[in-house]
This record gives structure tokens, sequence and C-alpha cells, in this order.
């Protein structure tokens, strides 16, 4: 009797211990879908704005769009003039994707930004995650700058145009 519970004891502290193996925090990585890592990028972006760090944001964007772009840096810095002041609160990123596993494209927004002095603004970025056809096409295509205080006065699209800005975009 002492043998079989004994042996019934040793195979499920075996069956515990093989199931539970890829499961130990440091022996698995951590999935983050893609819609997450929009929302991760999203965050740094903003960060980046606030901290006004025109390095890392560059650092975003892909090879192609840096290559199309050569004045992006100057873009970089017209956008955080843009923004008429520091940074006080945001909202949380919404981030989305889309495509297959080789052409995923995705992107995030954070809406509600508010400055001191109390304009309101809306930053979003657009970019693919994977493209197996050029890898150079993978990261930040562009980042748009809306000041919402001001877009929200016009029904008229084209006037609305006047209070955004591209980043890595020929607008």
């Amino acid at each position: 009797m002492k043998k079989r519970v004994l042996s019934i004891f040793i195979m499920v502290l075996l069956i515990t211990q093989l199931a539970s193996c890829g499961f130990h925090k440091g022996h698995r990585k951590e999935y983050k879908t893609p819609t997450r890592q929009a929302e991760e990028l999203q965050t740094k972006i903003m960060d980046c704005f606030v901290n006004k760090d025109k390095e890392t944001l560059k650092g975003f964007f892909s090879k192609y769009t840096l290559e199309q772009y050569p004045e992006i840096e100057e873009q970089i810095e017209e956008a955080f003039t843009f923004l008429d002041g520091s940074i006080v609160s945001y909202d949380a990123p919404n981030g989305s994707a889309s495509g297959g596993f080789d052409n995923k494209s995705y992107s995030a927004y954070t809406q509600h930004i508010l400055t001191d002095k109390g304009t309101e603004y809306r930053i979003m970025f657009s970019g693919r995650l994977t493209w197996l056809e050029d890898e150079n096409k993978v990261g930040v295509l562009y980042i748009k700058v809306a000041n919402m205080t001001e877009c929200k006065k016009y029904e008229d699209k084209e006037d609305k145009y006047d209070y955004i800005k591209y980043i890595g975009t020929g607008y």
C-alpha cells in the first residue's frame, strides 16, 4: 500500500513538473499582440514629445521613410514647435493592427493631449510591423500632430490642414 501511494505521489509530482516547465518566469517570452505593440510604441512616441527627444523619435521611423524624407529632423523640430507649450496630460494610447503575418500594418493615437496653455492636441502614427517584401519599410511611416482646439472649429477638411503637422510625409 505504501509503495502504491508513493508511486502515485511521484507520478503526480513528475506530471506537475513537466506541465509547468514552460511557464516559469524567465523561461517563456511574453506574447504581445500587434495592437499592444502599437500602443507601446505610441507611449514611447508620446515620451519623445513630452521630453522633446528628437533622436529617439527619429529612430522609430523605417529606413525607407528616412531615405524618402531627408528633411525629417526639420519636420520633427517643426512638430515640437507646433505644440504651443509643455504637455501636461493625455489619454492612454489606442492602437490597431491589420494584415497578415507577412504584411502587418499598425497604428495608434493619443488624444486629449493638453498643454500648459490649454490647447488640445492629438498625435498618431502609422507604420508597418512586418513587411517581408522589403524590411526597410518596417517601422513608422509617418506621425501626425493635430491641434484639435483649432481643427474642431472647421467643418471644411481643407481648412484643418493649417492645424496639422506631419513627420515623414511630404504634406
